[in-house]
């Protein structure tokens, strides 16, 4: 809708935040760090679901 009216597609921008906590200490951490771990790991977990199920043959 936005492309047809304005002729370019608005993709979201993740701000890259420092986070600053005392776990942190000894690491620089930002929000864009913690969002690729948080998509990584859902990602492992869908492919370990779809291993899974291919071995028992059950969806």
């Amino acid at each position: 809708m936005h492309k047809e009216k304005f002729g370019r597609t608005i993709y979201a921008v993740l701000p890259e935040i420092t986070l600053q906590s005392p776990k942190f200490v000894s690491k620089n951490l930002t929000t864009k760090w913690f969002t690729n771990r948080v998509k990584g790991r859902f990602n492992r977990c869908m492919q370990n679901k779809d291993l899974s199920e291919d071995r028992t043959g059950r969806a």
